[in-house]
């Protein structure tokens, strides 16, 4: 299951989460997001994250893409999640939970990835994309 927020360009913030002073502001990335299921090799050096035939679905974020009645296994593969966001200067991905193992891209471009196990929440720094000050649309796909 992949759950993902940014501190991006201005939004709301849910209630629970820290208030900052200055500058910073937070957006939610959660939300009805493109989706896949796929049987291959997340590790896979030489994916491209780029087709869309990769999320001919949609599915929410947070959930679950392996929820099973209890006592039946799930199905077992690799999610993909994508979705759009617009960014202003340096950003900072916050995954609040992943299972077991992520890889993260950013417009196309392999942005980090996480290996500490199951839900355990982790962020990757995204630089600033275009001019200073000038928003700029992204693209963010996730493989968990």
């Amino acid at each position: 299951a992949a759950a993902a927020c940014a501190s991006v360009a201005a939004g709301a913030a849910p209630e629970f989460w820290p208030r900052y002073g200055g500058l910073r502001s937070v957006q939610t990335l959660d939300g009805v997001w493109q989706f896949g299921f796929h049987h291959f090799d997340a590790m896979d050096p030489s994916f491209d994250p780029r087709p869309p035939s990769l999320t001919p679905r949609s599915a929410v974020v947070p959930s679950t893409m392996d929820a099973a009645a209890p006592g039946i296994l799930g199905r077992r593969g690799v999610g993909v999640f994508r979705t759009t966001f617009r960014q202003e200067g340096a950003a900072r991905l916050q995954f609040m939970a992943c299972a077991f193992y992520c890889r993260v891209f950013v417009d196309g471009q392999l942005l980090g990835d996480h290996l500490a196990g199951g839900y355990v929440p982790f962020d990757l720094d995204l630089p600033a994309a275009g001019r200073v000050g000038a928003p700029v649309d992204r693209e963010l796909l996730v493989l968990a």
